[in-house]
């Protein structure tokens, strides 16, 4: 019976040990892209509604669609090639356009998660998935 108490103590150790330095991992990659993971998300959505407003409303399908008009605008980032920004953040380019416009136009709170940072949860303001909720509302003239 004492070796069942032993190795349940050890993996309630080797549990505690493992959150600690996953949590420390975790603030330590926040303090550290953060603030440019921020203006990087910001920038994304920037593309993206830019992407949109200039295809119709067509989603973007991958980061190429995208080049263009990082190199054009920048993305809120300045001294990154694409490669790098790509590195930076999450973009869900399987979105369905038609699904995100829907979703935006019900009352509350964003319903879609499809522009993030990679390695932070650094965003500016009320985040790119709002920025792109209240484009499709403003196109539909959404009043809640």
């Amino acid at each position: 019976m004492r070796l069942v108490d032993e190795r349940i103590l050890y993996a309630f150790s080797l549990t505690a040990v493992l959150i600690v330095v996953y949590v420390s991992v975790k603030w330590k990659l926040h303090e550290l892209y953060g603030p440019d993971d921020a203006y990087a998300v910001w920038g994304a959505s920037d593309l993206v509604t830019t992407y949109m407003i200039e295809n119709h409303d067509a989603w973007p399908r991958s980061w190429e669609d995208l080049r263009e008009l990082y190199e054009r605008d920048g993305a809120r980032v300045s001294g990154w090639t694409f490669e790098e920004y790509q590195s930076r953040v999450l973009i869900d380019f399987t979105a369905d356009p038609i699904q995100l416009r829907e979703l935006s136009l019900q009352p509350g709170d964003v319903k879609f998660n499809v522009i993030r940072a990679r390695w932070s949860s650094g965003m500016m303001g009320a985040g790119p998935d709002v920025d792109i909720r209240d484009y499709f509302r403003h196109k539909s003239g959404y009043t809640e």
